[in-house]
């Protein structure tokens, strides 16, 4: 019985499955790492209350961008056909586009009402970035599912 887990380990380890969990949670410790080593850098460099502002810009940001595609990244990987996954992959990116463009018009008529709601009217100069970064980040989400789906790590 000993024998046939020390198999069953080995072939898991030396499987495709073991090296594709290994490249995505490397990358990711890597990147997490570098946003570690800049903090003390960071913080040498800016204000308390600039970061302040920034964590608020990117609360706003975060929260939107969950919402920007519906959450449609998610069923690129379900489809057993790649037309059907490539159809996915494309209203997610009109959905991305569609809430980035409706964001961008909500703040350019009431960006100083938001900055104010959100008790920040520094924030108000910032918040141009906001469809940006919604539109960047939404379609780097989709665009990780599509490449997971095509095992390109």
């Amino acid at each position: 019985m000993l024998v046939e887990l020390q198999g069953k380990f080995k072939k898991l380890v030396t499987g495709s499955f073991f090296k594709n969990v290994t490249i995505l949670m490397s990358g990711t410790a890597i990147a997490q790492g570098i946003a570690f080593a800049a903090s003390p850098i960071l913080s040498r460099l800016y204000e308390p209350a600039t970061f302040g502002i920034f964590g608020i810009f990117t609360a706003v940001c975060g929260i939107l961008t969950v919402v920007a595609s519906a959450k449609y990244e998610l069923a690129i990987l379900l489809h057993e056909k790649d037309e059907d996954a490539a159809n996915i992959l494309w209203l997610s990116i009109g959905v991305i586009v569609g809430i980035s463009s409706l964001s961008f018009l909500i703040i350019l008529f009431f960006r100083d009402t938001i900055a104010a709601l959100l008790g920040s009217p520094d924030l108000a100069s910032l918040l141009w970035g906001a469809p940006v970064s919604i539109l960047c980040a939404g379609l780097y989400n989709t665009f990780n599912y599509w490449t997971t789906r095509q095992k390109q790590f």
